[in-house]
């Protein structure tokens, strides 16, 4: 037994972003979990932007090209789930709710994370 007694409680943020997550998810969206780490070329280049430009946290070793970074949005994350799942049927609707991490020299710590949501969905269509 411990010897000193507390009473845990619920962090304010994650309990509003679990009753979000239950909303959308009951409008027919997925969940995706994707990571947080991303290569630079994701947060930046793709999205047309450039990487001097993006207060992005960068990994000083990375294992490989894939995470350099901390993910400034969510949005890379999204479209390489949605590229991969294209051959499922239509529509695609996927959701993420998860923070995002900004470089800031005020904080003890030089970065920030913020949470954000994010939905998107793919509709094909078929030409006859």
């Amino acid at each position: 037994m411990p010897k000193t007694s507390t009473v845990g409680e619920e962090f304010l943020l994650n309990k509003l972003s679990d009753l979000v997550r239950e909303q959308i998810a009951q409008a027919g969206f997925t969940e995706a979990l994707t990571f947080t780490l991303c290569s630079r070329d994701d947060v930046a280049a793709k999205l047309g932007k450039r990487i001097e430009d993006i207060p992005a946290v960068h990994i000083s070793n990375p294992k490989t090209l894939d995470f350099q970074v901390a993910r400034t949005t969510l949005l890379p994350g999204l479209l390489r789930t949605l590229a991969a799942n294209k051959k499922m049927p239509s529509p695609l609707k996927l959701f993420e709710i998860s923070d995002v991490v900004y470089a800031d020299e005020n904080t003890e710590i030089g970065a920030r994370n913020i949470r954000n949501v994010l939905c998107c969905s793919l509709w094909k269509e078929i030409w006859i």
